[in-house]
């Protein structure tokens, strides 16, 4: 099943070279061609596209406009992109989103691994894939793992997971950028909603502000004809419920910034107690802390009352390249945090028919307590 899509996916699609050079890119191939050594392995198979991108775009600064585009990393030689079957209309444009300079089309996706493989040399052996279950559909998984049958196929996702988890200098001023963007999409949101317009405006004045601002894409949900839940808008609408509450996501060079807002947010019992939950999440995301740690901290805040609210709607987790990454902050978790991770931490406090309230704040792990990337109001 291929993921649904917004109509308006795409804003803009550039390589920022002086956020993200060609040196950045050759580091980080660097540190996954060691990892592919100290396995045996010769070559690493990549396939992403879609909500899916994140291996892609860690290597080779590309964000697929197919449902798959596939990079094929030898251990030795010059990586390749395959971006399509058949025709190449879009190769000119996404050689200019990316340093790597092979960029073709294929007969057919298996069969154009193998070529590429078979040119930097690597006729047999240990071979790293990652994404070949997540992304493609069973007949295109079937070619492409009966053509590579004279390989043998390793499964390395969870490995690249890891040496993504740790965000490198230039990654963490990337998403302060995205950072900046949902902030000034919340803040063009507060201003519509207090301009006396209605739920869906204000989701439309974020939406407008964020790609003004340069987002790639954009996501947003509202309370909109229930004051208690919130939904993606799809058209016009004169609701309006006080508080407007709302959930921002923004894609910038490829990496998510997102922010959960109440407005306006009064100085109640509960929007104080969700603060506070913040807060002490905040306090306890820390390098070496346990993932249920930090929920716990938030739910003992809270209360129980809250609790089934907080934990229906997710206290958040890791970001980056994507909008779920681990670990999940959730009181079974069983991940460590680590330094340098980025975390969207949330909460959403409320009772059935009653006004949601929405905080959270986009953080990265330290020693001490976790530094917020968001400006603040």
């Amino acid at each position: 099943m291929q993921t649904l899509q917004p109509v308006l996916r795409r804003g803009r699609s550039v390589w920022n070279q002086s956020t993200f050079p060609s040196d950045e890119f050759h580091e980080r191939v660097r540190v996954v061609r060691e990892m592919l050594l100290g396995e045996g392995m010769r070559a690493l198979l990549v396939v992403g596209g879609g909500e899916r991108y994140h291996d892609i775009a860690y290597l080779a600064n590309l964000v697929p406009m197919m449902p798959w585009t596939v990079m094929v990393l030898p251990v030795e030689g010059e990586p390749a992109l395959i971006a399509g079957i058949g025709g190449g209309r879009e190769i000119p444009f996404i050689r200019t989103c990316t340093w790597v300079g092979d960029v073709r089309v294929a007969p057919s996706l298996g069969e154009g691994m193998v070529r590429v493989l078979q040119e930097r040399g690597v006729t047999a052996g240990p071979v790293g894939v990652a994404g070949f279950e997540e992304r493609l559909p069973a007949l295109l998984y079937e070619e492409v793992v009966g053509r590579l049958s004279g390989y043998e196929l390793v499964a390395v996702d969870d490995r690249l997971a890891a040496i993504r988890r740790r965000k490198r200098p230039r990654e963490i001023s990337a998403m302060v950028e995205a950072a900046r963007i949902v902030r000034r999409a919340e803040l063009a949101a507060v201003a519509a909603f207090g301009r006396g317009g209605s739920n869906v405006e204000a989701a439309v004045a974020a939406e407008r502000a964020a790609r003004t601002a340069g987002a790639h894409d954009v996501r947003v949900l509202c309370n909109l004809e229930v004051a208690d839940a919130l939904w993606p808008y799809e058209g016009p609408s004169m609701v309006r419920h006080v508080p407007f509450c709302a959930y921002l996501a923004v894609e910038h060079e490829g990496y998510w910034a997102d922010r959960a807002l109440t407005s306006p947010a009064v100085d109640s019992e509960r929007y104080l107690q969700a603060r506070s939950g913040l807060a002490a999440m905040r306090e306890a995301a820390r390098d070496g802390a346990r993932a249920a740690d930090v929920a716990l901290a938030a739910l003992r805040e809270i209360g129980d009352e809250h609790r089934q609210t907080a934990l229906a709607y997710g206290l958040g987790g890791g970001i980056g390249l994507s909008l779920d990454e681990a670990p999940r902050i959730d009181p079974e978790s069983e991940d460590r945090l680590e330094a340098s991770m980025t975390l969207s931490l949330r909460l959403c406090l409320g009772h059935p028919g009653e006004p949601l309230m929405l905080v959270s704040d986009l953080v990265q792990v330290g020693q001490r307590a976790a530094s917020s990337l968001l400006s603040p109001a």
